[in-house]
């Protein structure tokens, strides 16, 4: 438990490569020979996949590790855009590998993981499934299995109207997603400043049994870029009683006409069926996306209602109803406090927590910004407190947010904050 007095590093483990995916802990898997354990997953940009004890400093080793040996080798960091020589990528320092947060079936003690990878002059992403408990490659599901995809269009790129899932330039960014035996994948570029805005956003479904691709949708296929970074965040799924689970993705920038969903909050029909239901799309949609105020986290369903969150770059909030997609309200959740032009970009997904007295509350930090409290009244967030602590000045991406609760008691709360200079480029969009 987390608590005001017992909050603390434990220990640390020393890993490969930086840590884009958030660690993952699946409690009570019992390892052949050594009993129940509690396990922390980590994944690098390296291509290296850790299981380490979670509880006892003293086990330093991982019960077990793959690397390039199983995920291929990372791709040189210089490689994944096609920027001019003078605009040196910055957003990753050394390699590209496993990048999206991975996904664990506890009912089938299975993690899937996707890695990006070069092998000569190619470039491709796998997605794997290994055993949480011993790391063996679940070669019965047909694990690894190469992502390829094409969509019907004469968007960017199109080919006799075809368009072709292009690895090199694809980011793997949010994490992935398992609902009803499906798993699904979401890419976008490394930068929304490609030479020609030649890319596409991407949606791909496929079987948790089998790794057999299920369907696939491009959020542009008559237009451009349209890429899902929500930050890092995973899609939502809304599993309503008797019915389907429907699909939440939060898209950034592009085209917004026609069957294209760039910088919108799109719903999904789900499995075989995945294309789009309905979207919502700002007003000032052409705005946010000619000065990269862009849509930026990832969709939040608030629980027990029919309503959703996602929140932009400039600095508000947009609750949607989400069984017709329409606006029930557009609020200021960020500002810069420091005064200035620099935008207040929100970058890390709002938490919601509700408390005993049956009350809704939302925590938003954006950049240049104090952490802000908003309380729903029933139809609408309104503003309730403000933090102390302010974030560095020109620092990006301003606050993730975690909350500690014991169900509605808030015994324990801790707000995580990470931050880094501005003097690099957006990657977390």
């Amino acid at each position: 438990m987390v608590t005001p007095s017992t909050f603390g590093k434990l220990f640390e483990r020393e890993v490969d490569g930086d840590i884009y995916a958030q660690p993952l802990i699946k409690t009570g898997v019992s390892i052949p020979g050594a009993g129940l354990h509690n396990l922390v997953y980590v994944a690098t940009v390296n291509n290296t996949l850790y299981a380490f004890d979670a509880d006892n400093p003293a086990v330093t080793k991982p019960f077990w590790c793959h690397s390039r040996e199983v995920f291929g080798n990372p791709v040189p960091k210089d490689e994944v855009t096609d920027m001019p020589p003078d605009q040196k990528y910055v957003n990753f320092a050394t390699t590209v590998g496993i990048v999206a947060t991975p996904v664990i079936d506890a009912k089938t003690n299975t993690i899937y993981v996707v890695a990006e990878s070069k092998q000569g002059n190619e470039y491709s992403f796998h997605l794997h499934a290994f055993d949480i408990a011993t790391g063996r490659e679940k070669t019965e599901m047909h694990s690894p299995t190469k992502i390829t995809a094409a969509a019907v269009g004469n968007g960017v790129g199109n080919v006799d109207g075809r368009i072709e899932f292009h690895p090199r330039k694809m980011l793997n960014r949010p994490g992935l997603l398992l609902v009803s035996g499906v798993v699904y994948l979401a890419f976008t570029a490394h930068l929304d400043g490609e030479p020609g805005f030649d890319y596409h956003g991407w949606v791909l479904a496929y079987d948790a049994k089998t790794l057999k691709q299920v369907s696939v949708v491009c959020t542009t296929p008559d237009g451009i870029q349209g890429g899902i970074w929500q930050s890092g965040a995973g899609l939502a799924a809304d599993d309503r009683e008797g019915t389907y689970p429907l699909l939440y993705a939060v898209i950034a920038n592009g085209t917004s006409i026609g069957r294209n969903v760039g910088e919108s909050i799109t719903q999904f029909y789900p499995g075989a069926l995945l294309t789009v239901k309905q979207t919502f799309m700002p007003a000032n949609r052409a705005f946010l996306n000619d000065h990269d105020l862009d849509l930026s986290t990832g969709p939040v369903l608030l629980p027990a209602l029919p309503l959703m969150v996602a929140c932009s770059k400039e600095g508000k909030c947009y609750l949607v109803d989400r069984y017709d997609m329409h606006l029930v309200q557009e609020f200021d959740a960020a500002t810069n406090s420091y005064g200035g032009e620099q935008a207040p970009n929100i970058h890390g997904s709002p938490v919601v927590w509700w408390d005993a007295n049956n009350l809704l509350h939302l925590y938003v930090w954006g950049e240049e910004d104090f952490p802000r409290e908003f309380a729903f009244d029933g139809t609408h967030f309104q503003p309730s407190s403000r933090g102390t602590v302010k974030a560095p000045e020109k620092s990006m991406p301003g606050g993730m947010l975690c909350l500690s609760a014991n169900g509605r008691n808030l015994d324990s709360a801790f707000f995580g904050q990470r931050f880094r200079s501005r003097v690099t480029p957006i990657w977390e969009r």
